[in-house]
């Protein structure tokens, strides 16, 4: 199951911070929790301030378990420790279905 996730930042600092701060240890936690990242982009198209992130999980009934694992674990509080949510204006979130014989 693959999940594209962007986020909107406030401005050009918070998206600095996001990508170089908080991105890099939040990656090495979601990978211990079995969510895989194939990718993190800065849409460069985008009017705002936009992180685009391409996120994968071990099977459709096994996403929210493992969400839930990863939200309700200490690797999380550490991952969000010091780390200012106001700079996150938005998330959008779309699961992506393959289309067959593609």
């Amino acid at each position: 199951m693959i999940e594209l996730r962007t986020y909107t930042l406030v401005d050009a600092d918070a998206l600095r911070r996001y990508t170089t701060e908080f991105w890099p240890r939040h990656a090495r936690s979601l990978r211990k929790h079995d969510i895989k990242i194939h990718g993190l982009w800065v849409d460069t198209s985008a009017d705002g301030y936009q992180v685009v992130a391409l996120v994968g999980y071990p099977s459709d009934g096994a996403r929210q378990r493992v969400v839930d694992g990863y939200l309700h674990s200490s690797d999380f509080d550490e991952d969000h420790a010091g780390f200012d949510p106001g700079i996150v204006v938005a998330v959008r979130s779309a699961i992506l279905a393959p289309i067959a014989g593609v």
